[in-house]
């Protein structure tokens, strides 16, 4: 009679596990479905973008530190710390917006505003920047690029629409292109540095930043 018993007991346990296995089962692949779908591949897109970006800047990186000085690579840092402000002030943040609204022609409206913001506010930059004395330009720790402050700002403007058409492109899910537009930009300011220092050509890293 205990044995009987022993056994029901056992059976119901084993009936239980399963129960609870089947119901825990359904949920793991909900998540395998999700991760196996479009999210795992669009962030595999955009990684292996970033990725094989980064990886291309890495590789020639040892090449151009043997061309070019520390002084170079000092002006580019100043030229790309003025093209990084400039690329946020001219749009005023409403790139970021791009993503918010629930329709594309609300969104379609904020890249429009962007772009003429980019362009108008650019502009005007770009008068300040060359009404600008000299000795004020020193002062605040730009002389050495004094030249290129007008470059500057157009890299900067023209960085803001490449960031507008990023974000456009992530609204409408294109991933591929994303990915694309990171590589490109990679090859091209790599092969222009090469080109730049083999050429021998002042101020190379600039030209190659700018160009990109």
């Amino acid at each position: 009679m205990n044995n009987q018993l022993m056994c029901s007991s056992t059976s119901d346990a084993l009936k239980l596990v399963n129960n609870q296995v089947k119901i825990t089962f359904p949920t793991t692949q909900v998540f395998r479905n999700y991760f196996a779908g479009s999210f795992a591949r669009n962030a595999g897109t955009l990684t292996l973008g970033t990725m094989i970006a980064q990886g291309i800047g890495i590789a020639v990186t040892p090449i151009l530190s043997r061309i070019f000085t520390p002084e170079d690579y000092g002006l580019l840092a100043l030229f790309s710390a003025v093209t990084a402000i400039t690329a946020t002030l001219v749009t005023l943040s409403y790139p970021i917006r791009i993503m918010l609204p629930d329709h594309n022609n609300d969104a379609d409206k904020i890249v429009v505003l962007s772009l003429v913001l980019s362009f108008g506010i650019g502009i005007l930059l770009l008068f300040m920047v060359m009404i600008t004395p000299v000795g004020l330009i020193e002062l605040i720790g730009l002389g050495k690029i004094n030249s290129w402050l007008p470059i500057a700002v157009m890299a900067g403007t023209a960085t803001a629409v490449i960031g507008i058409i990023t974000y456009w492109l992530n609204r409408h899910a294109q991933y591929k292109k994303m990915a694309s537009l990171r590589v490109v930009q990679a090859v091209i300011n790599a092969c222009l540095g090469l080109l730049m220092g083999l050429l021998f050509i002042d101020d190379g890293l600039l030209y190659a930043q700018t160009i990109c």
